[in-house]
């Protein structure tokens, strides 16, 4: 996946790098977007809504409009922040980020305030059909925080350390993806390469499936008193999963919590972060 990335952005950075040729050129620009879900923490209560999010990158000067899904005046609208900074990361892609930008609609015209901290995570796989990765946007709105991101969410960059009587052991390959169905405040975990001792097999993937999704400040925790994970969709009864609590913190890109299965208990962390190139 490292390699795909790179490769994406390999592809955008020569397309923006030819269009800058010739100092006669006028500015140019790619544009991405996607659906997302939105949260802001409006009056200490926690609002969501589905919306867009639309990013154009301009050269031959690196800047970036963004425009996301907002609550203004009690509805929720798009909402755009011009002139960003952009950099390239070879293992969180596109990031985009000002100290402080100014709210405006989309012609333009400032809608009177300003967020501070904004910050946005582009990681683009696949350039010529527009297919993403992750996105994660975080700012602070009146001292509170708001986040966005796709339905969704993969963490590459992971660890679970399995205890049981017979010992511990540490994998740091497993690939982790939630699914998010914000309507049905559910939650479906997909891991992949997951190997929980020295001597087990590696397991391709395990669903974990619909199991309780609660809004946080900063994401989500997803839990499960006792739930039948699956593979290939054929139920593992073997492998039940009991006491299942994580915390996904969609604003850091990130998760930590724990689960216990066949009388291990796992805790495991993870970073929407590639592991980079030279690994």
């Amino acid at each position: 996946m490292i390699k795909k990335l790179l490769s994406a952005m390999a592809v955008i950075a020569l397309v923006l790098n030819v269009a800058s040729c010739g100092h006669d050129e006028p500015e140019q620009y790619q544009t991405f977007g996607n659906k997302v879900i939105a949260h802001q923490n409006v009056g200490g209560e926690m609002m969501t809504s589905a919306g867009r999010v639309s990013v154009k990158i301009y050269s031959p000067t690196p800047h970036a409009d963004l425009t996301i899904p907002m609550m203004v005046n009690g509805a929720w609208r798009q909402v755009m922040f011009t002139d960003l900074t952009v950099t390239m990361s070879n293992t969180e892609g596109y990031i985009l980020s000002s100290n402080s930008a100014v709210a405006c609609d989309e012609s333009g015209k400032s809608l009177g305030f300003n967020v501070s901290s904004l910050s946005a995570k582009i990681q683009i796989t696949n350039p010529t059909s527009a297919e993403h990765e992750n996105i994660v946007i975080s700012c602070v709105v009146d001292s509170r925080l708001y986040f966005a991101s796709l339905d969704k969410i993969t963490h590459h960059k992971t660890s679970t350390v399995t205890s049981s009587p017979m010992g511990s052991y540490t994998c740091q390959d497993a690939i982790y993806t939630f699914n998010i169905d914000a309507d049905k405040k559910t939650a479906s975990i997909v891991i992949n390469n997951i190997k929980f001792a020295e001597k087990a097999p590696v397991l391709s993937e395990i669903t974990i499936p619909a199991v309780t999704l609660t809004e946080t400040n900063d994401g989500y925790t997803v839990t499960a008193d006792e739930v039948i994970p699956t593979s290939a969709g054929v139920p593992m009864e073997n492998r039940k999963i009991t006491n299942l609590a994580l915390n996904l913190r969609i604003a850091q890109g990130t998760f930590d919590g724990m689960f216990n299965c066949m009388g291990m208990t796992c805790n495991c962390t993870g970073d929407i972060a590639f592991r980079g190139s030279e690994e």
